[in-house]
Parts: structure tokens; C-alpha cells; sequence
């Protein structure tokens, strides 16, 4: 049995090279063979076994490709199974640079001394005469063998060239250390050159950042079918319900009480899957999600779309999203014709460009229009906003659209009115605190058009507080990220029309539009019309 895509092309111990080494078994060329005898890890119980891979790993060796993407469920043995393939590789091929990034010092260390050294130190005793190491840094991450091939792992990566590449937790890198994501996308990932292997592999933390974009590129190729190239990364998705660990046993099934909401969950679920969960596996998740509540999704996600749709930790609007989500209030809500239509802008220069639009009814606010984009002059998006058809109410920005630029002489208020017919109103400038405030106060209130602002409830789902590495914890400033621009536009929405907006003066000239009235809790749902 031979790995696709060629993976064996350069992978047997050569005779003249290590002829010792052919003695112990004329098996040796086969990397198979090799992955299922040769090795021994540590499993969860912390005893020393014989290294088989289990489904989900056979599974990705079934379908390797040159760049993985792997989002998956939680302990599905994947770092292990990784680690060893990249040592075998290291072992039986000469003069190969291995690296592996893990996500934090640790994790690190983790890798290293349990993925690479135990596995290689349990090896047979001829096998490590014939491939004998000449650096070996316990403490430092690093092992090379006389053939010229060495591992190194650590936070990050660089080299003139790598041939097998395993980054470690991409999604918790990009969500907690953004300039070290980068750092991987620009420095790490292109030094493996064509015919190297790249494996990504994590579980989620929300859906912005490099592994959401990797992600969903790679999600959406699948989709259409379309033919991979060596630069093309190749999604494998593991669910936990693939794992034949996830599943109560009858007594425990018994045991288990599962409500009429999370039956109709499982019921929707399968019709995605097309495949029947056991009454064991729907008890199992209905205890194991009790236990990890929010997390669910992240750690336990039952298909793809679902793995990203966790609130990253250290959100600002973690707690608002979740709920709505619960509530039902991000759905299937479209544009009602009869409501006008008041839209809020971020207007960066140079950067992205964000555009909510917010219907008001029934005294709720019903968000049917998100559009971002960056590069483009004002024009394009006012041509955007006309190609919908809507009727518009309001156009609302931030207060330095009213300052005048130095190469017009003119600010964009006034372009936009007298070059495009616009007139924009500007929302009062209050702190950003107080503005992430007006935001949780007035989200209880909405209901999202979510086919139409999924990309807005990302943003918002994303915007968070920066990561103080020295300290190990999150500082009260936002992190500014591709999520800022959305939810500044949504927070201009908040200080404006959730009820903040008659405390402030407006810029000369410019009156106030009337306010709508906000509605109590328990009114929310009148008029909705859904």
C-alpha cells in the first residue's frame, strides 16, 4: 500500500547506503508497513504502545495531498500520527528538512520530546545503529541524523527550504498571536517548495484569520470539485461524529435526557450528513455538550460551517452572539419591502470598507445587508448599494467623513452629496468604550439576515481585545484586525439608533433624523413578520 500523490517516490532506505538495515526486513521500503510496526507512542492513558494510526489518521493518509488542511475535532491523535510520519520521513529519506510549529512553549516541548523523541528512541536497536543522530537538543527542539535529514520544532519556522512542514493549532495562533500567524503565512509556509508536504491542522477559533481563510478556500474548492494544484490546500474534515469514541454505551443512553429542541437538532443534522446518528451518540453529545457548552462547536463541531461559527475567546460581543444564536435571532430574516432601509459605514482609507443596512421593524431592528471590501473609491460601494434595489432611509458614517481631504479640498460628505446624489448624516463621536457598550445593550433587539450577513456576524464574532503575550491575558484595547471594520461600522449603528444619538450634537448643518423607539425585551418578537 502506497501513499497518493507519490509520497513514496523517494522513500526507501537505499542498500548501498545502509545495508545492515535491509537484513532486519525486506518490508522496509513500504511506508506502511513502517508506520504500523516500527513504532511506539504514549496513548491517553499514558502507557507505551505499538503506533497503528486509527481511522481519522488512515484516513488522511488515504487522501494526502502536497498542502492539508485539516480542521477536526478534538483528540483525534493527529499531532501524534503527524509527528511520526515526519520523523519516519526524516529517517528514510536523505537530506530532508522537517519542521513543526506548535502554538505555544509547551506545546512545544509537548511535541517534541513525546511525538519525536519517545517514537524514535523505542525504535528498534538496528535500525537506530543504521540512521545514527549527530545533534540531538533535548531542550533546544532539535535532532539530525547522519543522512543529512533533520526535525526542528519550536513557534516558529524559517529555512532556505523545508520538505515536510506541520503547523500545530494554526487556528489558536491566528486568534491569540496574529503577528506570528503572519509570520507563518509569509516566512514558514513558502519555504516548502513543490513536492514538499504541508500540514495544517487545528481546531477552530472563530471565523476570521489565515486557517479561516485556508479553511473555507479549501471548503469551497471542495464544494465545486475543483482540481487541486500542488499550491491548492486539500480540506480533510474529521467530525466527532466519525469516532467511534463518541457513543454512550445503552445504560448510559438511558440515563440521558434529550429535549424536543436538541432532537430537532440531531433531526437536522442528519439530513446534512446524510447518515443516522445512534441514540448512544445522541446521548453523548447532548451530556458532553452540558459540560463544554459554548465550546461545543469549536471542539466537538458537527460539520464544517459549524466549526467556525464560535465566538472567539476574548470577543467583545462573545456572550450577545452566542445568545442570539440560542434565540434564534440569526436566521432567515430577508429584506421586507415597505421598510426602508438605513445603512451604517466604516470609511477607511486604504483599508477595508465595511456597510451594514438595518430595516426597523415592529420596534426591532432587522440587519438584511452587509457588504465589505477594501481598495475601491467611494463610488463603488454607493454603485453597490444601488444594484440592490432597496429603498434607503438613511446613510450614516463616522464624524471624519466631514474632514476635508488634501487633495480635493473637499470631504467626502460632500463628494458624496454633490457627485452622487448621497447625503450622509454622522454618527456622534463617543469613545470606543462606550460604543462596545451601546453594542451589548441594543443586540438583544436585533435579528440577522444571516445568508445575507454572515460575513457581519463574523466580523462581529471577531472583533476582540489584543493579547498581552508578557502577561498571559487579554487588555481592554481592540485588537485591530480584517473584524475592526465591521464592527466599528455596527457600533456607529449602536451609538445612533440604540437610543445614545439625542445626547450628542451633530455637525453644523446637519439635523437630527427622527429616533426610533427602542423596544422592551419582552416586545422584541411583535411584528416581525417571520
Amino acid at each position: 500500500m502506497t501513499i497518493p500523490g507519490n509520497f513514496t517516490q523517494d522513500n526507501s532506505f537505499m542498500a548501498p547506503e545502509s545495508p545492515d538495515i535491509v537484513t532486519v526486513c525486506d518490508q522496509l521500503d513500504d511506508i506502511m508497513w513502517r508506520l504500523n510496526n516500527l513504532y511506539f507512542c504514549i496513548d491517553e492513558d499514558g502507557n507505551k504502545v505499538r503506533f497503528r494510526p486509527n481511522d481519522a489518521q488512515s484516513e488522511l493518509l488515504l487522501e494526502i495531498w502536497w498542502r492539508n488542511d485539516i480542521v477536526k475535532a478534538r483528540q483525534l491523535g493527529f499531532t501524534t500520527g503527524i509527528g511520526i510520519l515526519g520523523l519516519d520521513f526524516a529517517l528514510f529519506n536523505a537530506n530532508k528538512t522537517v519542521g513543526f510549529i506548535a502554538h505555544k512553549g509547551d506545546a512545544a516541548i509537548n511535541i517534541y520530546q513525546k511525538k519525536i523523541l519517545f517514537p524514535y528512541d523505542n525504535l528498534p536497536e538496528d535500525i537506530k545503529k543504521a540512521r545514527k543522530t549527530i545533534i540531538r537538543q533535548d531542550s533546544g527542539g532539535h535532532i539530525s541524523f547522519d543522512n543529512g535529514s533533520s526535525i526542528t520544532v519550536g513557534l516558529s519556522f524559517r529555512s532556505d527550504t523545508c520538505q515536510f512542514l506541520h503547523i500545530s493549532e494554526f487556528g489558536k495562533i491566528c486568534a491569540t498571536y496574529p503577528a506570528r500567524a503572519e509570520e507563518i503565512i509569509t516566512g514558514s509556509i513558502p519555504t516548502v517548495h513543490k513536492g514538499g508536504r504541508i500540514f495544517i491542522e487545528s481546531t477552530t477559533e472563530g471565523s476570521y484569520g489565515h486557517f479561516f481563510d485556508i479553511s473555507d478556500k479549501a471548503y469551497k474548492k471542495q464544494l465545486r470539485g475543483d482540481e487541486l494544484t500542488y499550491l491548492d490546500f486539500k480540506l480533510h474534515f474529521f467530525p466527532w461524529w466519525e469516532d467511534t469514541r463518541y457513543e454512550f454505551n445503552e445504560d448510559d443512553t438511558k440515563l440521558t435526557v434529550i429535549t424536543e429542541n436538541r432532537t430537532k437538532y440531531f433531526n437536522e443534522l442528519e439530513i446534512k450528513i446524510k447518515r443516522k446518528l445512534t441514540p448512544g451518540q445522541r446521548a453523548w453529545y447532548v451530556v458532553m455538550k452540558e459540560t463544554m457548552g459554548e465550546k461545543m462547536f469549536q471542539e466537538y463541531p458537527s460539520t464544517f460551517e459549524e466549526a467556525f461559527q464560535t465566538v472567539i475567546k476574548g470577543a467583545y460581543y462573545k456572550k450577545q452572539i452566542e445568545k442570539a444564536y440560542e434565540d434564534g435571532r440569526i436566521g432567515d430574516y430577508p429584506y421586507l419591502e415597505g421598510y426602508p432601509l438605513y445603512t451604517f459605514w466604516d470609511l477607511g482609507i486604504g483599508d477595508e470598507q465595511a456597510i451594514w443596512g438595518v430595516q426597523l421593524v415592529g420596534g426591532v431592528f432587522r440587519f438584511v445587508f452587509y457588504y465589505q471590501a477594501s481598495g475601491e473609491d467611494l463610488k463603488h460601494y454607493i454603485d453597490i448599494l444601488k444594484e440592490t434595489g432597496y429603498e434607503f432611509a438613511e446613510h450614516w458614517a463616522p464624524h471624519d467623513i466631514a474632514v476635508r481631504e488634501w487633495s480635493s479640498a473637499q470631504s467626502r460628505i460632500e463628494i458624496a452629496a454633490e457627485k452622487y446624489g448621497i447625503r450622509f448624516y454622522t454618527a456622534p463621536k463617543l469613545s470606543i468604550a462606550d460604543g462596545i457598550d451601546a453594542v451589548r445593550r441594543v443586540f438583544k433587539n436585533c435579528v440577522f439576515h444571516e445568508k445575507a450577513v454572515k460575513d457581519g456576524i463574523n466580523a462581529l464574532s471577531n472583533y476582540q481585545k489584543q493579547y498581552d503575550e508578557k502577561r498571559g491575558c487579554y487588555r481592554n484595547i481592540p485588537l485591530h484586525n480584517a473584524a475592526s471594520n465591521g464592527a466599528d461600522a455596527f457600533r456607529y449603528f449602536a451609538v445612533t439608533k440604540g437610543g445614545m444619538a439625542e445626547t450628542q450634537e451633530l455637525p453644523a448643518g446637519i439635523s437630527e433624523p427622527p429616533q426610533p423607539t427602542i423596544p422592551s425585551e419582552d416586545d422584541i418578537w411583535a411584528g416581525v413578520g417571520v
